[in-house]
C-alpha cells in the first residue's frame, strides 16, 4: 500500500477569440471569472473517477495540478 499524490498538471489560458482564427492575438485578452470542469478517468476504463473545478485568475489563466495519470477532459463551464 502507498499514498499517490499525483505529479501531472494541466492549465492553459481562455480568452475571447474576437477574430475567430483557433489562436491568441496581442489584442485578445484572456477572460477573468470562468468556470471549467475537469473529468478524470485515472485507470483509463471509461468512468469518470474525479472531477475538480478552477476559475480562471485575472488574466485569464487556470490550472489543475497533483493530477494521476489517465485521460482527462476540461470543460468550459460558459454562462
Amino acid at each position: 500500500d502507498f499514498g499517490y499524490t499525483g505529479t501531472g498538471t494541466l492549465g492553459d489560458l481562455v480568452w475571447e477569440d474576437t477574430d475567430g482564427n483557433g489562436a491568441q492575438n496581442g489584442d485578445e485578452a484572456g477572460i477573468s471569472g470562468v468556470q471549467l470542469t475537469l473529468q478524470g478517468d485515472w485507470d483509463s476504463n471509461g468512468f469518470i473517477d474525479f472531477v475538480l473545478t478552477t476559475t480562471t485568475d485575472s488574466s485569464g489563466i487556470y490550472g489543475f495540478s497533483n493530477l494521476p495519470g489517465g485521460t482527462n477532459n476540461v470543460i468550459v463551464n460558459a454562462a
